[in-house]
């Protein structure tokens, strides 16, 4: 997509010859917990399950989330932060240490943030 967005010329059955194409992706259409993978997020049943905010949240004895105590001082995302979360992870020296980000911080690479 990088490549698409600066250009490629290719050939067509045109009588110019060699175009100029251009690619941007605009839109994602899918489910919620597809657009989560895509976007670099834990799915809901993560400590950071939250796209919003960094709320934690805990497990009860049975390893069921608890989703309660939702209060207005929980720290919202931001997209910068996300992003800078998803490149401590995908930068891990080790797949341990990159599990320990992602569970940490609730996020994860994806190709999309290089865009």
């Amino acid at each position: 997509l990088q490549s698409l967005w600066q250009g490629v010329y290719l050939f067509d059955t045109s009588l110019v010859g060699k175009q100029l194409y251009r690619a941007a992706l605009l839109c994602i259409a899918s489910d919620i917990p597809a657009a989560r993978k895509t976007a670099g997020f834990y799915g809901h049943m993560a400590t950071k399950g939250c796209s919003k905010c960094l709320k934690s949240f805990p497990r009860n004895s049975d390893n069921r989330v608890d989703y309660s105590g939702f209060e207005e001082e929980d720290p919202l995302r931001t997209h910068e932060e996300h992003c800078s979360y998803a490149a401590k992870a995908q930068e891990a020296q080790n797949k341990a240490e990159r599990e320990r980000i992602e569970k940490q911080y609730g996020a994860r690479y994806s190709s999309l943030h290089d865009l």
